[in-house]
């Protein structure tokens, strides 16, 4: 009975942890492979959330961390994440909100990686429904 719960409760921790990242990106930008991943924020109600990027090249690899906010265009059926020095437009159509399974086009453009020259990336939404 114990080894059920315990792997019942260690199945249950990993789940917690799991849901953590509202959008994931992937892409390249010349000869820099670029990541990303943007947090949802905690509480749900704020504004800000955190960003982390990374960029590698064949002989180097950075990480940058920034703090952005979105804004939905419903309109156009995109979602725009900004920041200090970036800008990560999100394309969903033919959605008009995220959903599970799907990628999604998004062009990037930060000041921090190849002077500010755009990426496309392909980027998915993890805990869309």
């Amino acid at each position: 009975m114990k080894l059920i719960l315990t792997i019942a409760f260690g199945l249950l921790s990993f789940s917690a942890i799991a849901g953590f990242n509202e959008i994931e990106c992937e892409g390249n930008n010349g000869f820099t492979n670029v990541y990303l991943e943007i947090e949802q924020p905690f509480p749900n109600t704020s504004v800000f959330k955190r960003m982390i990027l990374s960029a590698s090249t064949a002989s180097t690899q950075e990480y940058f961390q920034y703090t952005v906010t979105s804004n939905r265009y419903n309109g156009f059926r995109n979602i725009v994440y900004q920041g200090p020095r970036l800008r990560l437009d999100v394309d969903l159509w033919p959605d008009f909100e995220p959903r599970w399974g799907r990628n999604y086009r998004a062009i990037f453009n930060s000041s921090d990686i190849n002077n500010g020259i755009n990426s496309i990336l392909n980027c998915y939404f993890p805990n869309a429904n």
